[in-house]
């Protein structure tokens, strides 16, 4: 791994220092409408801890939402009481340190401290990274985890320290409590970092280490939750709903449903006991929702494979947006994902030709787009894996020099691969340009 200069650093502190910046002057620009529903949610959650109420929504419900975000936006407010200075800051700054973590990623990936330079720059000012990091929104939270849980995966495939095992375990369970869609991905990561020592001749035993202290961390919430509703659940039980509202007759992939959904959803609860005006537990609800969503995929496997392809496409293929009454702004957001796709294709083929290894990188990107195939899709979902495409895409960097473009190119395997990729982005966007154009889509 090549050290940084002076000179690196100080370009890195620059993109850091502007990234920070951006992201606050962010705040103002993406709330001149007031706040959006999720960011209301959370600070609705904030206030009712601080007013020793508990962890209560408004829509009077428990364990939907998970407890990390929430319980740092409540000392915020607690610190600095009716102001949200405090939060905001907060955001920015966990998206900037997001970036410092993603650099020290892709170092550890690619081995060029220029490459990784690239890779800071294109988180820091890549639009929708920007545009959330100035939002309350889980994702800055969750993103840092993230890219600090798959940073210390990679140490752990080649090194073996206590301390390590420890804080992975540590970062994986905060993971979880921020977004509960992760709580898959643990398991599945820890698998990939056996395999990558075992690859390497290190012994895997100390892991169990890692995923006892992962599942410790869960163990509060988990009691919690089974306190509240006299079942278990390990994080969150919104699972079921949303497995509900990806698999339905009135589904197209999306949180946004056909007409007749809730009157069809009522009949189905009350032929399992459950009525409106008398739901029970919400435990004990949202497991019949999913038992309605597992009833419907058994039963309509050919839908439910449609359902599946449309949710991949939403996931990524639509813009992540603030708003949905601009076209001009989000055709920009759209053409900076092409970009940016069509930048980590061509990162891709040179990693292969440097056999670097994305192994770790990639898993996330797998994951979330698998659980979006299960459960329902929307766009901002794939902004956690949007710094792992930054990350891979910094490696098209190398194809600005003639003899890596000559050596990449070389290899007929590789010109396929970018002649493949190339075309299937393009393929796919235009097709979405035509409708989004058409007014087929918005």
């Amino acid at each position: 791994m090549k050290e940084s200069s002076d000179g690196s650093r100080r370009s890195l502190y620059a993109i850091l220092t502007l990234a920070f910046l951006i992201r606050i002057a962010m705040v103002p620009l993406a709330h001149r409408d007031g706040f959006i529903s999720d960011e209301k949610e959370y600070i609705y959650l904030a206030h009712q801890l601080n007013d020793g109420k508990g962890f209560v929504d408004s829509n009077g419900e428990y364990s939907i939402k998970v407890p990390a975000f929430p319980i740092v936006i409540a000392l915020c407010f607690r610190l600095w009481p009716s102001s949200f200075v405090l939060p905001f800051l907060f955001g920015a700054l966990a998206a900037t340190l997001s970036i410092y973590v993603g650099y020290l990623l892709a170092l550890r990936v690619w081995q060029e401290n220029n490459i990784a330079l690239w890779s800071a720059g294109f988180m820091a000012f890549f639009p929708s990274l920007v545009l959330y990091g100035g939002l309350l929104m889980t994702e800055n939270l969750f993103v840092l985890l993230l890219l600090l849980m798959l940073l210390l995966a990679v140490r752990l495939s080649r090194e073996d320290g206590y301390a390590l095992h420890l804080l992975f375990g540590v970062v994986a369970g905060a993971a979880v409590l921020t977004r509960a869609a992760s709580f898959g991905m643990v398991p599945v990561l820890l698998v990939a970092i056996v395999l990558a020592r075992r690859k390497s001749g290190f012994s895997t035993r100390r892991l169990l280490l890692a995923f006892v202290v992962w599942g410790i961390v869960l163990v509060p919430w988990t009691v919690r939750n089974y306190n509240v509703h006299l079942e278990f659940v390990p994080v969150s039980t919104f699972g079921g709903r949303a497995m509900l509202t990806g698999s339905n007759p009135f589904a197209h992939g999306t949180a946004k449903l056909d007409p007749g959904f809730s009157d069809w959803l009522e009949a189905q609860l009350k032929a399992r006991g459950l009525h409106p005006e008398e739901t029970g537990p919400e435990g004990k609800r949202v497991s019949a929702e999913q038992a309605i969503a597992m009833e419907y995929a058994r039963s309509h496997p050919g839908r439910l494979l449609i359902l599946a392809f449309q949710k991949v496409y939403v996931f990524w293929i639509y813009p992540v947006t603030y708003g949905q009454d601009s076209r001009v702004f989000q055709a920009s957001f759209m053409l900076c994902d092409i970009l940016l796709l069509l930048g980590a294709i061509c990162g891709a083929v040179v990693g292969s030709t440097r056999r670097v290894s994305f192994g770790m990188a990639s898993t996330p990107i797998i994951y979330f787009t698998a659980m979006s195939m299960i459960l329902y899709s929307e766009a901002r979902f794939r902004l956690p894996v949007m710094p792992l495409l930054c990350i891979i895409a910094s490696g098209s960097v190398f194809l600005l020099a003639p003899e890596w473009r000559r050596s990449a190119l070389a290899h007929i395997p590789n010109r396929w691969k970018l002649i493949g990729g190339i075309a299937l982005v393009v393929a796919l966007y235009g097709l979405t340009a035509a409708l989004f154009l058409g007014g087929r889509i918005t």
